[in-house]
């Protein structure tokens, strides 16, 4: 089984990751300036489609807040569904936030979805394989500092019903992990319906309520099949979001901003809840037929 990850993500993805590598390099270098970094990536893409769509599109989201001059965030995010010369979907989203210690607040989050729509012939069996990472960061080294990351991605095929306008969700995987340092909420989650079976599950948690450094990352693999014994249209929705977002406190330095971390990502989450509810309500919204 080969598992399509196009170029342009892979250079992504190497870019971030150096990136990473690389400002966790020259803090590292100099310990006697503490450092908070926060990082969230994730890929997913999909191939061996048993039949071509009729109708794809694919969709980004990148947004970035700071205060305090120390302060830095990075999100980027990239997505695609081709057709020729064989169908081929995915998606890269990365974020990064990190500052040294200075007052301080950095938020980047970003957005990803492809979509895909497919004509089933009677006794057709639809099948398609799939692969996915997400990996996760989060370090401190003051008590006061605040570091948190996170990356949900799902997956479904669901059949548009006319007569009610709506998206009914047939089958299902839903990947999701986040980390808080110095303390808060540590977890790895993955759920997926039957007609989808994994082939890869490999999954590193590297957390603790002591630690200052933590990471997560998991590696999923598998393929969907399910044969549907009348004509009918089927649609592959994919969407992830990822957040990145630090909190530092010094008292040489210059006052707390008046809203914290934890209110400013309270109100991207209550946004991105609001813009999108779930894949079916995202269809929904863009008037796509089945």
């Amino acid at each position: 089984m080969t598992y399509f990850i196009p170029s342009r993500y892979s250079s992504h993805c190497t870019r971030a990751a150096a990136l990473s590598f690389s400002v966790a390099s020259v803090l590292l270098a100099s310990p006697a300036r503490a450092f908070t970094l926060a990082g969230s990536q994730g890929v997913f893409s999909f191939d061996n489609f048993s039949t071509a769509p009729f109708s794809i599109n694919s969709s980004t989201q990148t947004n970035t807040f700071v205060t305090g001059s120390s302060a830095n965030a990075i999100a980027d995010a990239d997505a695609r569904f081709v057709v020729l010369p064989s169908p081929q979907a995915g998606n890269l989203i990365s974020n990064l936030a990190f500052s040294p210690a200075f007052s301080s607040i950095a938020l980047a989050q970003s957005e990803a979805s492809i979509i895909g729509s497919f004509a089933i012939a009677a006794g057709e069996t639809f099948s398609f394989d799939f692969f996915g990472t997400i990996d996760l960061l989060t370090a401190t080294e003051q008590p006061t500092d605040f570091a948190t990351a996170s990356l949900g991605v799902q997956y479904s095929v669901l059949a548009f019903d006319p007569d009610t306008a709506i998206f009914n969700e047939l089958d299902y995987l839903t990947l999701f992990g986040e980390i808080s340092t110095p303390s808060g909420t540590d977890s790895l989650s993955i759920f997926n319906s039957p007609a989808i079976a994994l082939t890869l599950l490999n999954t590193t948690n590297n957390t603790g309520a002591a630690q200052t450094t933590e990471t997560i990352s998991a590696q999923i693999a598998g393929r969907y099949e399910r044969m549907f014994d009348r004509p009918t249209t089927r649609t592959l929705a994919e969407a992830k979001i990822g957040t990145a977002a630090i909190e530092t406190q010094n008292i040489k330095a210059v006052p707390t901003p008046d809203i914290s971390i934890a209110g400013w990502t309270g109100v991207v989450g209550l946004m991105a809840l609001r813009k999108r509810k779930s894949i079916k309500d995202w269809l929904s919204q863009k008037r796509i037929d089945g």
